[in-house]
């Protein structure tokens, strides 16, 4: 619960601003090929709270390295957000990229190509991440550890903020 709670209230607070913005004002506007652009995000955005659980799992139940052994990391947690994060990754860039060509409505494109730019950056935060997880040893975390992990989770955090808004804004 606390791994997903602060990262939850974070995308409620996007959605409400949204809400409480300008361009969630305006009269609906009929999209072409407006399947694809109403759902997607809502896909994409079930991916990120799954490989959310995945990765608040993942690190909120590992067994901290000692001097001679990296960190003990459950299977099904290490394994579920490594595959997930490839799913992730193509559902959210997708719907990015997709929603990211709707001319008609200015916050669906910002918003796609908010999302697009950020989930290629978290991607390769998560590769970071994990490479320096796995290869700590000793209990104390050292400070490239802690900046990869924390940027991870910081921009993790934002990308399912953006998603949020964007599922929001796509169905307005």
């Amino acid at each position: 619960v606390h791994g997903m709670l602060g990262q939850g209230v974070l995308a409620l607070a996007m959605v409400l601003a949204y809400l409480s913005s300008p361009g969630a004002q305006r009269p609906p506007v009929v999209l072409p090929a407006v399947r694809s652009v109403r759902v997607l995000p809502p896909i994409a955005l079930v991916a990120l709270l799954l490989q959310l659980f995945l990765g608040a799992s993942m690190r909120h139940l590992q067994v901290p390295p000692t001097a001679d052994v990296g960190a003990k990391i459950p299977q099904w947690a290490l394994h579920g957000h490594v595959t997930m994060a490839i799913i992730a990754f193509i559902l959210v860039l997708l719907a990015g990229i997709r929603c990211g060509r709707v001319t008609e409505v200015p916050a669906v494109r910002i918003l796609g190509k908010a999302v697009t730019h950020t989930v290629g950056l978290q991607f390769l935060l998560g590769i970071g991440a994990l490479v320096a997880v796995l290869l700590r040893r000793g209990e104390l975390v050292p400070w490239w550890e802690a900046v990869a992990t924390t940027a991870h989770q910081t921009i993790g955090a934002l990308l399912l903020a953006l998603t949020a808004a964007l599922t929001v804004a796509a169905r307005s």
